[in-house]
């Protein structure tokens, strides 16, 4: 995403060929597929019996980031110019994707912390439908 997001500023800022831009929009394409499948299936895997709720969860979330981003995007752009925006929003994206060394670091420990609280969660919520 980086990659794509600078690769893209910075040709279009400086009018490289079309199939550079191609490129990078293609990275960016690629990433914003993918990227909203990992959260979900990690979330799937790691919390089963809550995935409906962490769903619901992270959908309100995304939609909320795409909404100030999408209203902050323009004044942006007309403030600080195509390269500089994308170089930093590309930044900003390295930094959201960089979260995922910290998951793998400590994902197991977290998970392992958060059962007890987890499962209590699983037992009120069965009886309170049953």
């Amino acid at each position: 995403m980086p990659a794509g997001l600078i690769l893209w500023g910075v040709g279009a800022a400086h009018g490289i060929s079309w199939g550079g831009l191609v490129i990078g929009l293609g990275m960016v394409g690629f990433c914003l597929t993918t990227g909203g499948g990992v959260p979900i299936n990690y979330l799937v895997d790691s919390y089963k019996d809550l995935s409906g709720e962490g769903l619901i969860t992270m959908i309100l979330i995304r939609n909320t980031m795409s909404f100030g981003f999408n209203y902050g995007i323009t004044p942006w752009l007309t403030t600080c110019g195509i390269q500089n925006t994308l170089v930093a929003v590309g930044m900003l994206a390295f930094g959201f994707t960089a979260t995922f060394f910290f998951f793998v670091k400590f994902g197991k420990r977290l998970r392992r912390a958060s059962a007890r609280t987890y499962w209590k969660y699983i037992e009120k919520g069965i009886g309170a439908t049953h």
